[in-house]
């Protein structure tokens, strides 16, 4: 028997056990759902006494009805269970056959090896054959290598010293510092004695957003009241 055979009559076991249990289960289940609807048809014939025919004929038809769906359902349990113990019987048998099988038909492991040992004495392998050692020839290649010119050595690469910005020496504003970060021009140009540039914080300028107006032009801006009276002296004599 072969192996595939075997497996499958496993199969067909485990799933006869697997799926008997969930049958079982769904047809008690269903046989329950029509006792409990019997019982309350039952309850409500017992609780009407003024019922006219045609109800009393509905309610009957009802219970009828039930009444065979459980005793359907009952029967087909009764028959599956049959079916089932009669198929879980053959497939037994099926499995203690092939066990028994196999049992006979298996060869002791120092049996099979005194067998191979007599087989492969008779018949020995070809890669197991001893052959002729060849003689071993030593080929010596010298490569010729063409001559190579030399390479002329370049002199070191010395990168040119940094040019250095020129350092702004000249003094501006009250304090008599060199230029550094946001200024305002004096706008007497040519005649201003204090530095003609001057540092926001030594005038009173908190950020660019006040300087704006005179940075703009739109007022003009003095370091001074001497400025201021020079520049509109200037404009009068004009």
């Amino acid at each position: 028997m072969s192996v595939q055979h075997l497996s499958s009559i496993n199969n067909a076991f485990i799933s006869t056990v697997d799926h008997l249990p969930t049958d079982i289960i769904r047809s008690l289940w269903l046989v329950q759902s029509c006792n409990i609807e019997i019982n309350k048809l039952e309850e409500e014939l017992k609780a009407k006494d003024n019922m006219s025919a045609s109800e009393f004929t509905v309610l009957k038809m009802q219970l009828n009805r039930l009444y065979a769906e459980a005793t359907s359902e009952a029967q087909a349990l009764y028959n599956q269970l049959v079916t089932h113990k009669i198929t879980l019987k053959d497939e037994l048998q099926q499995l203690q056959s092939v066990s028994k099988n196999r049992n006979t038909s298996t060869i002791h492991p120092d049996k099979l090896k005194q067998q191979l040992e007599e087989h492969y004495k008779q018949h020995p392998l070809a890669s197991f054959e001893k052959q002729p050692k060849a003689p071993i020839k030593l080929v010596l290649k010298v490569s010729k290598k063409k001559p190579t010119k030399k390479k002329e050595k370049l002199a070191p690469y010395v990168p040119p010293p940094p040019i250095e910005d020129p350092v702004d020496t000249t003094l501006y504003c009250f304090c008599k510092q060199p230029s550094s970060g946001d200024m305002i021009g004096c706008d007497n140009e040519t005649s201003c004695p204090n530095g003609d540039w001057f540092h926001y914080k030594c005038v009173g300028i908190m950020n660019r957003v006040q300087a704006l107006p005179y940075t703009t032009g739109k007022k003009p801006w003095y370091c001074s009241e001497y400025c201021r009276h020079q520049v509109a002296r200037r404009r009068r004599r004009r």
